[in-house]
């Protein structure tokens, strides 16, 4: 049996990462939606992997009690349905053909898998929404989950090296043992992949970090030059570095001088480039923008709006709409698509459909939501875990 666990996971890597942009905040997966959850996703395989031969596997997804639905995809193979296995074919791979019922705490599935004729690697991707079918976004878990295996070779772990510096990070990929492809290194000792200039062996300046990822800051450092640091927050600000004064060496941390530039408020250690945003009207952080993402909000589905002040009281929610079928709380009541189809019809996965008709299957949207993720829902719904999953997932932008 090949078994494979992701233990309540909370990042979002679908072949890529999923940004639901929403007034400027972003979400990662459905995640954003509804929350994280601490349940297990498992993807079962009862024989080995052979080029070309059909296997069937079992998706687990635990939970204590609710509905569960699923989208899964891979990036090699073909995917179809098996009968009684609660999956069906929709666009780019297989989701439920109505939410799972949690049953012993889990739902499961099965699927048949038929990997390529010729050796290779192939990454499963599954996004999973447990909801508690309390009719609101709240307390449902939002899951989504990787798992690699390989057909017709053995398998090696690589590792991606994000800013290509020869070194990678902790995320690994299985491939067949000989295969190196672009941006995957053998070694994972980079202690920062977002940044080339740090890595095992990277020359060590004085900028009051660990450049060459030995655990130490500094260490035999390169002298740099340095200018007045007032606040001595580690950071020297543009009137400070034209200050006429400079110094070549290496300071202490905390000293009066720094290598490092970009300090907005030179008076203020606690405001620096690197700092904790919080919600005081400055710009904390030193990247131009004041209190994002950390302001009061009120309201919800389109009319969630932050507040203009730190108050919790200065919030105002933004006009309701008109609802309509787009699985999304336009008239801010808290449930979604209520009364938002003629009499005799019920809205399924965006469209009105007549009450007893089969739902249609649901299109890939672009941007439904202008006013906010998704913060309502009917549990009773059986169609709207799908719609939320496939709109957290196609709504904005995806990358690797």
């Amino acid at each position: 049996m090949v078994r494979l666990l992701l233990l309540g996971c909370s990042w979002a890597l679908l072949g890529g990462v999923a940004h639901a942009y929403s007034r400027g905040v972003s979400f990662n997966g459905c995640v954003g939606c509804h929350g994280s959850g601490d349940h297990e996703v498992s993807l079962d395989a009862m024989m080995t992997f052979e080029p070309g031969i059909p296997v069937e596997m079992t998706l687990s997804v635990a939970a204590s009690s609710g509905v569960v639905g699923v989208f899964v995809n891979v990036d090699l193979g073909d995917l179809a349905p098996v009968s009684g296995g609660g999956l069906m074919t929709t666009d780019g791979g297989l989701t439920h053909a109505g939410p799972r019922t949690v049953s012993g705490g889990a739902a499961t599935m099965r699927f048949r898998w038929t990997p390529p004729s010729d050796p290779g690697a192939a990454r499963f991707s599954i996004s999973a929404l447990a909801a508690n079918g309390n009719g609101r976004s709240s307390g449902d878990e939002g899951t989504d989950a990787e798992f690699d295996f390989v057909f017709g070779c053995e398998g090696v772990a690589l590792h991606r090296d994000g800013d290509a510096d020869g070194f990678g990070g902790e995320r690994t990929r299985l491939f067949c043992a000989g295969d190196m492809p672009d941006g995957f290194v053998t070694t994972g000792d980079d202690c920062n992949d977002s940044d080339e200039r740090i890595h095992p062996g990277a020359a060590e300046p004085c900028n009051l970090r660990d450049d060459d990822c030995n655990g130490i800051v500094d260490d035999d450092a390169e002298d740099v030059l340095h200018y007045p640091d007032g606040d001595r927050d580690g950071y020297y600000s543009r009137d400070e570095r034209e200050s006429g004064e400079s110094f070549f060496g290496c300071s202490e941390p905390g000293g009066m001088w720094a290598s490092m530039g970009g300090d907005c408020a030179p008076l203020d250690p606690e405001r620096h480039p690197g700092a904790e945003e919080s919600c005081n009207l400055f710009d904390d952080d030193c990247d131009g923008d004041v209190d994002e993402r950390v302001r009061p909000q009120c309201g919800t589905g389109w009319c969630r709006r932050s507040s203009s002040t730190c108050r919790e009281e200065d919030c105002r929610e933004g006009p309701p709409t008109t609802e309509m079928c787009n699985v999304f709380d336009d008239d801010c009541d808290g449930l979604v698509d209520e009364g938002s189809c003629p009499s005799g019809e019920r809205c399924e996965s965006f469209e009105c459909v007549p009450e007893g008709e089969d739902p249609p299957r649901p299109p890939t949207m672009t941007d439904p939501d202008p006013g906010g993720c998704a913060t309502g829902g009917r549990g009773s719904a059986l169609w709207a875990i799908l719609a939320l999953l496939l709109f957290c997932r196609s709504t904005g932008r995806w990358r690797r």
